[in-house]
């Protein structure tokens, strides 16, 4: 996968890793605040959310988070559940809900399976 950045210079940087054995089909970034945050204070996020959700040819989704101390990302989680390859991915926004959802899309004629990650 890629993550591509504009610095505060104006320049362009990419983070190149894998992220998925056999390829990714689709990603989708968390809304860039937290749950609930809008009607419940909670801790000040500077920098705001940086995360993302992405579908893979291994039949997972994975989730992402950017680490500002080691200025990577890494993955937090992965949700499993299809039994083949994973379409698609949204992130539903959350503005006003106090948890977030993600909906998946799969290769198999089912209906798709939604995801309630933890909370961050």
């Amino acid at each position: 996968m890629c993550i591509n950045c504009i610095s505060d210079d104006g320049t362009w940087g990419a983070d190149i890793f894998n992220g998925h054995a056999i390829g990714c089909n689709a990603v989708s970034w968390a809304p860039a605040v937290l749950p609930g945050s809008l009607i419940t204070p909670q801790q000040a996020t500077p920098q705001g959310v940086k995360r993302f959700a992405s579908a893979g040819c291994d039949n997972l989704v994975k989730i992402w988070g950017f680490r500002e101390d080691s200025q990577a990302w890494v993955e937090e989680e992965v949700l499993e559940g299809h039994t083949d390859w994973v379409r698609d991915v949204a992130w539903a926004p959350n503005i006003g809900l106090p948890r977030s959802y993600i909906a998946t899309a799969s290769q198999v004629s089912r209906p798709g399976r939604r995801f309630s990650p933890p909370t961050y």
